[in-house]
């Protein structure tokens, strides 16, 4: 098992990449926390062998807090921070129809989520000699995105600056912090979705499966010498 013993918080996942990366996360091992806006308990309860949920706005700072404090106390500790959760509305308009509401909703759902959970995580990470953050950007977030809304785009590039500051800064604290970028997977937001094919070398459609393995990579001691990444998982579609 690669995450034998390991605990790991993934927000937002009921669902989709989230609720993959939760699957595969206990079946190698780990105990998992799912942070999630869909959850009712209000605090970690158990729902499965190894896997617990808890009701979590990510907008909400003190909220955040309060929830990544007590899964340490509940848990003995936090190994592992998938920052999964976000929103990702359809593309419309003109850019200067973009309206500052949607904006503000965007940046500080999928930004400020992000943020919101790393600084909550991170005291108790810096006081264990250890940490994996692995935050969910997107294909949009490198070549700008066409099908969604530019405030997506701008905040999974965001996500990325981020990560690298992360990175350079948690480092000598044995904290990794790396970004995985997916790009045609089949979720229920995204399966009405029409892609071209003929763009993509490998000829398919991700599944939740695909990006769920490059996350277990990355939270694993395999990938304990990669920080500061971004890993692509698109088929191909986008090349660096």
């Amino acid at each position: 098992m690669m995450l034998k013993d390991r605990v790991a918080f993934i927000t937002g996942a009921s669902r989709g990449i989230g609720q993959a990366v939760a699957e595969l996360f206990v079946k190698e091992g780990a105990v998992v926390v799912n942070g999630d806006i869909t959850v009712d308990n209000l605090a970690p309860t158990q729902v499965a062998d190894r896997l617990y949920a808890v009701k979590l706005d990510v907008q909400d700072h003190a909220m955040v807090k309060t929830v990544i404090d007590a899964v340490v106390k509940d848990l003995g500790k936090i190994d592992i921070l998938v920052n999964n959760a976000g929103i990702c509305p359809p593309m419309g308009g003109l850019f200067e129809e973009v309206s500052e509401a949607e904006w503000d909703r965007v940046l500080k759902l999928n930004l400020g989520g992000m943020v919101a959970c790393t600084k909550a995580a991170l005291p108790h990470m810096r006081a264990a000699k250890y940490g994996r953050i692995i935050s969910m950007a997107s294909i949009a977030g490198e070549t700008g995105g066409v099908a969604s809304s530019v405030a997506y785009s701008a905040s999974k590039a965001a996500i990325i600056c981020t990560t690298k500051v992360l990175a350079k800064k948690e480092g000598h604290n044995n904290i990794t912090a790396n970004c995985i970028a997916p790009g045609w997977i089949i979720t229920e937001m995204t399966k009405d979705h029409v892609q071209n094919l003929s763009l993509c070398p490998l000829g398919r459609r991700g599944d939740t499966t695909d990006v769920a393995n490059a996350a277990l990579y990355l939270a694993s001691d395999m990938g304990g010498y990669i920080t500061g990444t971004t890993m692509d998982v698109n088929g191909g579609v986008h090349m660096q």
